[in-house]
């Protein structure tokens, strides 16, 4: 391609992204004053409306979200003022990273995040509370009692945390160290997958680069979370189909045994058996081996998790493959007064029934009618819960401060908060414009593109069914973290490449 040809498409990208940010930025600082805090709520929350304390508090929220969105805007519109100077930064600093030796990158990295998270937990020592109490509780109790007491939660975490438990009877110190080193492998995975599918070491580095120092995977080291555990099972078996290696039978029997241990920490992960052949068909697996493999996986699931299914049935009565918790989740985002997102609903319902399974079969049933007499309402509202379930971030670090052994200041969990929601809504924007570019300019015929899309979709369509919660979106966080890497290398690759004409990657081996 000529060189001035070139250029001239740059200029055009480069005005095309300054016209985005500054009307981004024009709307996310204008559109929070259109509507007061108080307004948002009684609309977003109606059912709860005369709960007083409930809506101060989520007044609360939304004004620490208008000054994120006003703080976001200012800096977008900065970013559009001052793009040729971020741009020669941007080069410079993509340049610099470059350099770097591969497997020197990969360590430093690996070190950093070590270091950074191993400070969090020692410097905000977090008291668990709310579900990650519960399972904190529920594993030493299966440890201790040989025993699984819950009808409600799913075993798998629980179970991990008994195992570690068993093993070295201190699960409070090494249940934290566990998630600490799945943060680190979740990296390591996603770079692999990185390379595998692109050759660009320059991406993977980047890539790495943002996913270290995001504050909420930080804070997830410090809770007793089941997302961390389930986003290396998810990734790692994704790595599997894209290394073409579950054409052999051993590989196909352990990606089914991962994905089943998936199921068992997120029960929205048991009809996962449709991920593999979707994944086989874009990696252009053979049309035999994707049958095969496909129904190798999908045994060795029925295999793993049947029995669980057994117990469960010989102890609530009820055909429930993991734990009863689709009707809760499904009612609550599906009747009269559902807001699309979490809230305390109506029990009344199954008041009268006393098992925990029975009661779920009930709401199932109540949710489905809710449905099949409101289609349209239903089908309005999915967009809604999606954007609850992408709109902000920060679970892990609203558990990691809820309560802490020492006392922080009051400052630190609203600084931490807004700037990793502006970290968070970055890497949100980079990742739909490049979806958007992909789309725009007919390239989505790619592997890494297609696997993520897949991926994203499927752990979208359960929130968009269900309700919508923002923890929902941690194992999508890396397919994210992805997408907007590439966008923020593929010039400076495709340019190199130009003048170069050598291989698509960085040189950073």
């Amino acid at each position: 391609m000529n060189k001035n040809l070139y250029g001239v498409r740059v200029i055009n990208i480069v005005k095309i992204i300054r016209i985005i940010l500054s009307i981004t930025g024009i709307l996310f600082v204008i559109l929070p004053f259109f509507i007061s805090a108080a307004e948002i709520s009684q609309v977003l929350w109606s059912s709860r409306i005369n709960d007083s304390v409930f809506i101060e508090k989520q007044k609360s929220v939304l004004y620490l979200v208008r000054f994120f969105s006003v703080s976001v805007g200012f800096l977008l519109i900065s970013s559009a003022i001052f793009y040729k100077f971020l741009h020669l930064k941007y080069n410079d600093t993509i340049t610099a990273i470059d350099k770097i030796d591969y497997q020197t990158w990969t360590y430093g990295i690996l070190a950093t995040g070590f270091i950074i998270r191993i400070l969090w937990i020692v410097f905000i020592p977090t008291i668990p509370v709310s579900d990650p109490a519960e399972y904190l509780s529920l594993g030493i109790s299966l440890s201790e009692n040989y025993s699984y007491t819950s009808e409600y939660r799913a075993v798998g975490y629980p179970f991990f945390l008994a195992v570690l438990h068993f093993i070295t009877g201190n699960v409070e110190t090494i249940g934290l160290i566990a998630n600490l080193v799945f943060n680190m492998i979740i990296i390591i995975i996603t770079m692999k997958i990185i390379i595998e599918l692109t050759d660009s070491t320059l991406t993977a580095k980047l890539t790495s680069l943002l996913m270290v120092f995001f504050p909420d995977f930080i804070a997830s080291s410090g809770v007793f979370a089941v997302e961390p555990l389930f986003t290396v099972l998810l990734l790692s078996g994704t790595l599997l189909l894209i290394q073409k290696k579950c054409v052999l039978l051993r590989y196909s029997i352990l990606l089914g045994v991962l994905f089943s241990f998936a199921a068992f920490v997120k029960p929205l992960f048991v009809a996962s058996f449709f991920i593999p052949p979707v994944i086989m068909l874009i990696m252009k697996y053979r049309i035999a081996d994707i049958v095969k493999s496909s129904l190798i996986i999908t045994l060795t699931m029925f295999i793993v998790i049947a029995p669980w299914t057994a117990r469960n049935f010989h102890v609530m009565d009820e055909f429930v493959p993991i734990a009863p918790l689709a009707g809760t989740n499904l009612y609550m985002g599906n009747n009269p007064n559902a807001t699309g997102g979490y809230y305390q609903y109506d029990h009344s319902i199954v008041d009268h029934i006393e098992p925990r399974a029975k009661k779920d079969k009930a709401l199932v049933k109540a949710a489905v009618t809710y449905i099949i007499e409101n289609p349209v309402k239903f089908i309005a509202m999915m967009p809604y819960k999606l954007y609850l379930t992408y709109y902000r971030d920060s679970s892990m670090i609203d558990w990691a401060l809820q309560k802490t052994s020492r006392p922080i200041p009051d400052k630190t969990k609203p600084l931490i908060t807004i700037f990793n929601e502006i970290y968070y809504h970055i890497i949100l924007l980079l990742s739909l414009i490049y979806i958007l570019i992909v789309v725009i300019t007919k390239q989505y015929i790619q592997p890494l593109f297609l696997t993520g899309i897949v991926i994203v979709g499927y752990l979208s369509a359960f929130p968009a069914v269900f309700m919508g919660i923002p923890r929902l979106h941690y194992p999508m966080m890396p397919i994210l973290f992805i997408f907007a890497s590439i966008l923020i290398t593929n010039n400076y690759i495709k340019y190199q490449h130009q003048l170069d004409n050598g291989p698509k990657n960085g040189s950073g081996k």
